[in-house]
């Protein structure tokens, strides 16, 4: 049920939040509706987030992708997450402040060299917002899909 308005929502509120054609208060969300009607402010919002997001906003996906997968390879104790009622156990590595320390310094150490403008995150704000709509959508019926057909547990 979720997979349809939330990214509608997204859009429509870094569109409402961002654009200067939107005062940034719902009093200016609501004269941009009244002017355009919701089917501008719909088509406007993903004109500006972009369907599937810029080449940019996937670079930097790509980065924090690759940031997410050093997770598992820095190093701390392996704990054990609660019984689910199937008797399965979750063990992980309790590694996230290490993670948190790790990535940042690896995004600052990347600005620091010059692969890219540290204020990234801000210039490539809105096609982040259609890029991360995009992959989670297509992430989110991959889970299902696996849930289904290929499940990690009994659970």
């Amino acid at each position: 049920f979720l997979l349809v308005p939330c990214p509608l929502l997204v859009a429509v509120l870094a569109f409402a939040t961002n654009n200067e054609h939107v005062t940034p208060s719902i009093d200016g969300l609501a004269s941009y509706i009244s002017e355009n009607g919701a089917g501008g402010l719909i088509k406007y919002s993903f004109d500006y987030v972009g369907i599937f997001g810029t080449a940019e906003a996937w670079k930097l996906l790509g980065y924090f992708n690759l940031a997410a997968l050093i997770l598992y390879y820095v190093p701390g104790p392996t704990k054990e997450g609660p019984r689910t009622a199937t008797g399965h156990v979750p063990k992980y590595v309790d590694n996230g402040v290490a993670h948190c320390v790790l990535s940042s310094l690896l995004f600052v150490g990347g600005a620091y060299l010059g692969l890219y403008d540290a204020g990234i995150l801000y210039d490539v704000f809105p096609g982040t917002i259609g890029a991360l709509n995009a992959f989670g959508l297509v992430f989110c019926v991959f889970l299902y899909v696996k849930g289904l057909y290929a499940p990690s547990t009994a659970d």
